[in-house]
């Protein structure tokens, strides 16, 4: 299910609705547009010549979205994606995302930085993690500096995953700078000095992280690059 809000009055939402609708990969989900009572009647007019689509007021309350939701939801002809499908969907979803991100010339109407919440909650999936990562290394903001060290640091997530953190923290660093606290790098060179007997693995993944932070002036001046 996509939702579209705003207002479908202006060329930029409706563009949006067609293109959806040509793309393969789209052109069969659901799609709901919630907009603002004055432009109400022109949305369900699209709606109508549109396949799998339905216009509804913006939502006020929690059970105003479930009721437009649920619209939505039967005009797809009973058609559930599967998780699989979904996943992949999530996964295009944060990369062209993070394209936007990298774009801001071009995506100046778009609130980009309102994700940031998402992504830091995604994180920790064991199937989207890796991609909000990334995702989080473009946004480059001191929260998501601070969600990826948190998570590099966290020994009960997967390695490939922290280590997937480690290179979007890089990214990251080199996009905006260093923004962390002081008490925050501190904390990332206590959990390094307090290790015992832990695997190479773990060692190289928390060096590295130092590496990023000692080195903030861009990927070219850390070791081994």
């Amino acid at each position: 299910m996509i939702l579209l809000s705003g207002s479908i009055d202006g060329p930029e939402s409706y563009e949006l609705l067609q293109q959806l609708r040509r793309d393969p990969r789209t052109a069969e989900i659901p799609i709901g547009l919630a907009v603002r009572l004055e432009h109400l009647d022109r949305a369900r007019r699209i709606a109508r010549d549109e396949p799998r689509t339905y216009a509804f007021p913006w939502p006020h309350s929690t059970e105003f979205v479930r009721l437009g939701l649920d619209e939505v939801a039967a005009v797809s002809g009973g058609r559930v994606p599967s998780l699989d499908e979904r996943v992949r969907q999530s996964r295009e979803a944060m990369g062209l995302l993070a394209e936007a991100m990298m774009r801001p010339d071009v995506y100046v109407f778009e609130d980009l930085y309102a994700q940031e919440e998402m992504l830091v909650e995604l994180l920790t999936s064991p199937t989207l993690g890796a991609d909000a990562a990334r995702a989080l290394g473009v946004l480059a903001t001191p929260a998501s500096q601070r969600a990826l060290v948190a998570t590099i640091g966290d020994p009960v997530y997967p390695l490939a995953l922290r280590n997937e953190c480690v290179g979007a923290l890089e990214n990251a660093i080199d996009r905006r700078g260093l923004l962390l606290t002081t008490r925050e790098i501190r904390r990332a060179y206590d959990l390094r000095n307090d290790l015992g007997q832990e695997s190479a693995e773990e060692l190289a993944l928390l060096d590295r992280l130092l590496d990023a932070l000692e080195f903030p002036s861009g990927a070219s001046s850390r070791p081994g690059s």
